[in-house]
């Protein structure tokens, strides 16, 4: 009965030491890899929002320089004035945090030639504006299909990066609907573990009290029996021949 008891809780605390083990372990995965996959969400998104941002600078720059070339007064570049600069700083992070992912690496080349070009032929016609305060309509239709070309480039690289965000989304989805029931299974599991071994120790718990109760009764028995022979013995040894042993005395 000790053997038995002393393997039951052997048996019982290493299961449930290997359950909480590996639902640890296989909660800790799939919590890191949400955690990983959402890293991976936030970083597409701000690629995202940095090619917006940089869109948006080079809209400002646009109007402030088409309300120069109209009206011919300096205050209207104010929106253009260190735009320059500012888009610059944004094509260094885009490149930074793109730079894992080749297919975006190219357009982004091409995205930095395009927006340097834009910003030259800004300049001249900005130049020429005060030169000869002469702006053609061949100068403007050339400033359009500039900014046109920019943002071909910069919605393609948008798009780009949108789809890998759906890729991510899914895959961090799929970790988070994992994660729950993972865990969840894991208690349950271990509860059960628990009741399980409950159940068993208290039945063996019940069987050595049992046994227990038979050996005292069984002691108290012998020790009643030895008694009445004791007894019989000294009555025989005083010469009383005639004694008799009935069954309520056994």
């Amino acid at each position: 009965m000790k053997s038995s008891l002393k393997r039951n809780l052997l048996i019982g605390f290493g299961v449930s030491l290997l359950v909480l083990v590996g639902s640890s372990v296989a909660s800790w995965v799939s919590v890191h890899n949400l955690l990983a996959s959402a890293t991976l969400v936030k970083h597409t998104n701000e690629v995202v929002q940095k090619l917006q941002e940089t869109m948006s600078f080079m809209k400002d720059a646009e109007t402030g320089e088409r309300g120069f070339l109209v009206t011919g007064k300096d205050q209207y570049l104010d929106p253009y004035t260190g735009s320059a600069d500012k888009v610059k700083i944004l094509i260094g992070d885009i490149r930074q945090l793109t730079a894992d992912n080749p297919d975006q690496q190219q357009p982004l080349q091409k995205l930095e030639e395009r927006i340097n070009r834009r910003f030259w032929n800004w300049q001249d016609m900005i130049g020429k504006k005060r030169m000869t305060d002469i702006v053609t309509l061949s100068d403007m239709q050339q400033g359009k299909n500039s900014m046109d070309s920019i943002r071909v480039v910069v919605a393609d690289m948008i798009a780009r990066e949108q789809t890998i965000l759906q890729t991510r989304t899914a895959s961090r989805n799929s970790f988070a609907s994992i994660t729950p029931p993972l865990i969840i299974a894991g208690a349950l599991l271990a509860i059960l573990i628990t009741v399980i071994f409950y159940v068993n120790m208290n039945r063996d718990i019940a069987d050595r009290a049992r046994l227990q109760e038979e050996l005292i009764d069984k002691d108290a028995g012998i020790s009643r029996r030895i008694r009445v022979i004791q007894s019989i013995s000294e009555k025989i040894s005083t010469g009383d021949y005639g004694v008799r042993v009935t069954d309520s005395e056994t």
